[in-house]
């Protein structure tokens, strides 16, 4: 920005000041939309929730611990075995287990709990779970930027349990929070770009 030649230097301080300051507001705005997957035309349409996160997100900066460096790691994904004695007390994966497992049900859940199940019974366990999990009703649909254009990240799962499918890539999971699942794919796709919600890549490639 070039200075008027009609201007005193309070004037013009302030000018440069507002400036920077529209500047900061513009960044601030990307990075809230980035973190809340919204976009910025969007979340200015919600003053008391921008004004609440640009709060947040200035008193983080100044304590330092903004940027990759200092973020903390995602919470790395787990076994489904090592879910067994949660999901053992889950009603969805318990009616799952009653028509593979009958009457026998009961004592297998014991199983699962203590961790004493059979190579068959194990196998059998996991398939059943695989398919309830991998057929799950909750599903959140996210797009990275490859070379061939948007790909497709999707977190799907039941309730509290979680796994990240994306095209072109192996299945990752298991996650117990859906959070936890898009903190990690937000991770381990950051080379392709932020991930964006569906209607956010459709608008990029109108």
């Amino acid at each position: 920005m070039s200075r008027p030649k009609n201007i005193s230097d309070e004037e013009w301080e302030l000018k440069r000041a507002e400036q920077n300051r529209q500047q900061v507001e513009k960044l601030t705005d990307a990075y809230v939309a980035q973190s809340l997957k919204i976009p910025v035309r969007l979340l200015r349409e919600h003053p008391e929730l921008l004004e609440a996160k640009r709060n947040f997100i200035r008193t983080k900066r100044f304590l330092g611990k903004i940027g990759e460096e200092t973020m903390p790691s995602p919470v790395k994904p787990q076994s489904l075995e090592s879910l067994y004695p949660q999901l053992a007390k889950n009603l969805e994966a318990i009616e799952d287990l009653k028509q593979t497992f009958g009457e026998d049900t009961p004592r297998i859940l014991e199983k699962m709990i203590a961790g004493t199940l059979s190579e068959d019974e194990d196998a059998t366990i996991d398939g059943v779970l695989t398919d309830l999990i991998h057929n799950g009703w909750h599903e959140d649909e996210y797009y990275g930027r490859g070379s061939d254009g948007h790909f497709s990240i999707t977190v799907r799962g039941i309730d509290s349990y979680y796994f990240i499918q994306a095209s072109e890539f192996d299945d990752i999971g298991y996650f117990t929070s859906v959070k936890d699942a898009l903190a990690y794919a937000e991770t381990e796709y950051k080379s392709y770009g932020p991930l964006v919600a569906d209607t956010d890549a459709e608008d990029e490639e109108e």
